[in-house]
């Protein structure tokens, strides 16, 4: 599909909108990092940079899902995948940021919305490519 002479409508609304929820995300990165006062690395090209860190931890973890769904099983253990993501991506900020446990949640809770309509997205491309 991706390699076909024209491309469909409907990839090109997926593109914009994996491109919206992206910049809303780094941009929420960059609110987050301000509202709590970050010591280091706050930056913009810093925050573009530690967000796309972010998106990859998440989408390698969760792409743990679609390979058990590709072999068949059934049962898929995805609030302990997700809560392990939340998880490594709260302590990569605490530490990358140097901000402190609470106020690193506060910064993976802005972030959940739209790295998982990015995810969402994204994950289901990968198995067509």
């Amino acid at each position: 599909m991706l390699f076909q002479n024209g491309i469909p409508v409907e990839m090109i609304i997926q593109i914009v909108i994996i491109s919206v929820a992206s910049l809303i995300g780094i941009l929420l990165l960059k609110v987050g990092l301000v509202i709590v006062k970050a010591e280091k690395k706050t930056g913009m090209k810093q925050v573009l940079i530690y967000y796309l860190i972010y998106l990859g931890t998440i989408m390698f973890i969760m792409m743990q899902l679609m390979f058990i769904e590709m072999r068949g099983f059934s049962i898929v253990p995805i609030l302990g995948l997700a809560a392990l993501a939340t998880f490594i991506v709260t302590n990569m900020i605490n530490i990358f940021h140097d901000t402190g446990i609470k106020k690193a949640i506060f910064i993976t809770v802005l972030l959940i919305i739209p790295i998982t309509v990015a995810m969402s997205i994204i994950a289901p491309l990968m198995g067509e490519i």
